[in-house]
């Protein structure tokens, strides 16, 4: 469980860090690159199929022997699908934790 709140913390991170810092608008030039780090789900997705490897944190882990490796593949894409999502939904919150609606 550790391993996961980390996980998420790092991808979060990065995202943060990628799309808040001048320093990779050199990296970022295209107009299709541009988009990607804008998007935080698309960043948040990279970022985490990146970061599978490190962590080994992966969803359908009961469901397959360790040397199959299109469903280890399969496993790395759903699960940086559902981390991108899940910490793009815990940043929203974050940010909105301490927010006053004044509705007038």
């Amino acid at each position: 469980m550790d391993r996961v709140l980390l996980y998420f913390a790092i991808i979060g991170f990065f995202t943060w860090f990628i799309k808040s810092m001048k320093i990779f608008d050199y990296i970022f030039r295209g107009e299709f690159l541009k988009s990607m780090r804008e998007c935080d789900y698309c960043l948040g997705f990279w970022i985490a199929v990146f970061l599978f490897s490190f962590f080994n944190v992966g969803i359908l882990d009961f469901l397959y022997n360790k040397n199959e490796i299109l469903i280890y593949v399969i496993n790395a894409f759903i699960t940086s699908c559902i981390s991108s999502v899940l910490v793009k939904y815990m940043v929203t919150g974050w940010k909105t934790l301490n927010v006053t609606v004044i509705i007038k």
